[in-house]
């Protein structure tokens, strides 16, 4: 034998490398659908908008978007507080709380939405029928007041007003007095 025989090349990366880099690229991708699935599942069993989370405090709610929610310094004692749920949008950010009466009914929502003069998406605040509308001050700042069919048919009063960058809406079959009342104490909570 010849010492050029002897000595093979070292066979080039050719078709181990490729079945290689589709072996770690299928793998790659049944992880990624295998995670999106997973977290997709809470909200499912939820009956919730994916994007939509909810979360045990307003302290979890405001570390969540980033920012300090506008909150009512007025709480009437015909309410609950802590609020039954709070639910969070990340993007676009939102917030909203559901505040029960005293006898355990759905009585208020004080929702938000961060950096937009636009109400809280649907998935946080459902849309409502209008019965008409006016201004109103809240504070220093207009408002409008009105009165709206909620998803559930009953008839709420209903309060948007823009603080700051925040497009606060609070719905509430409570009386007006009352809700003109939190609006015009709310305020960055502390």
């Amino acid at each position: 034998m010849s010492a050029t025989a002897e000595r093979r090349e070292p066979a080039g990366p050719g078709p181990e490398l490729a079945r290689t880099a589709a072996v770690f690229l299928l793998v790659t991708l049944a992880s990624v659908l295998l995670l999106a699935g997973l977290d997709a599942v809470p909200s499912l069993l939820k009956g919730e908008d994916r994007h939509v989370r909810s979360v045990a405090s307003v302290q979890e709610a405001e570390r969540r978007l980033g920012t300090r929610l506008v909150l009512p310094g007025y709480f009437p004692d015909t309410l609950r507080w802590p609020p039954a749920a709070i639910r969070v949008q990340v993007s676009p950010p939102a917030v909203a709380l559901d505040i029960q009466s005293r006898e355990g009914a759905p009585r208020m929502v004080l929702a938000e939405r961060v950096g937009a003069d636009e109400p809280p998406p649907a998935p946080l605040l459902p849309q409502a029928t209008s019965l008409g509308a006016s201004t109103v001050a809240v504070g220093k700042r207009p408002g409008k007041l009105g009165r709206v069919i909620g998803p559930d048919g009953s008839v709420w009063n209903e309060l948007t007003w823009l603080a700051g960058d925040h497009r606060m809406v609070y719905r509430s079959t409570g009386s007006v007095d009352e809700l003109l009342k939190m609006a015009r104490s709310a305020r960055e909570s502390p």
